[in-house]
C-alpha cells in the first residue's frame, strides 16, 4: 500500500493530468496547439474581423449584411469574407456564395466528406467562439484548400447563429 504522502502524490498528478486535458479539450487553445498557424498575425486579424462584424450586427442588425457584402471592404476582399448560418444550419448570409443564403446547409460537405457546418454548430453549443477546419474552395477558383474559420455566436433578430470568416493555407 502507497504511503499518504506517494497517495497525495498521485491524486496530485491526477489532478494536473485533469486539469490539463479540460484546457486544451476543443476550442482555440486545442486548434492552436494543433495548427501553429492559428498563432499568425492573419489568424489574429481575422478573430478581430469577426469580433468587430459581431459588434456591428449587435448594434444594426440584418442592416449590417449591405456593409458584409461591398467588395474590397473590411469585410469583403481578396480570400476573406464574412458568413452566418443559424443554429438550425441555414444560411443567413454568405458574401462569397450567396447561393446558400436561404438555403439549409446543415449536411453540406467539403470534399473529404466533413459536414463543417455541423461542426460550426456543435462548437458554438459548447462555447462562444472558436476554430474549425475543412477544405473548401477559395472565392472565384476552382481551387480548394484547407481553410480554418473562427466563428462567434451571435443573435441575428433573435435567431441565435455563428457569425464566421476564415484564412485560406494554400
Amino acid at each position: 500500500m502507497p504511503s499518504p504522502v506517494s497517495r497525495r502524490k498521485l491524486f496530485q498528478a491526477g489532478i494536473a493530468a485533469v486539469s490539463a486535458s479540460l484546457t486544451t479539450s476543443g476550442g482555440i487553445k486545442q486548434a492552436s496547439a494543433q495548427a501553429p498557424e492559428l498563432n499568425s498575425p492573419e489568424a489574429r486579424q481575422i478573430e478581430a474581423l469577426v469580433d468587430k462584424a459581431v459588434q456591428l450586427v449587435n448594434s444594426k442588425g440584418k442592416a449590417a449584411f449591405a456593409e458584409f457584402r461591398k467588395k474590397d471592404s473590411e469585410w469583403f476582399r481578396d480570400n476573406t469574407y464574412i458568413f452566418i448560418v443559424d443554429m438550425e444550419g441555414t444560411e443567413l448570409f454568405n458574401a462569397a456564395f450567396p447561393q446558400f443564403e436561404g438555403k439549409n446547409v446543415l449536411d453540406l460537405k467539403d470534399k473529404n466528406g466533413k459536414a463543417m457546418n455541423k461542426a460550426f454548430i456543435e462548437l458554438l453549443r459548447k462555447q462562444d467562439a472558436g476554430w474549425v477546419d475543412y477544405m473548401w474552395p477559395k472565392p472565384g477558383t476552382d481551387h480548394t484548400a484547407k481553410k480554418w474559420t473562427y466563428i462567434r455566436r451571435v443573435d441575428i433578430a433573435g435567431t441565435p447563429a455563428g457569425l464566421g470568416a476564415g484564412i485560406y493555407l494554400g
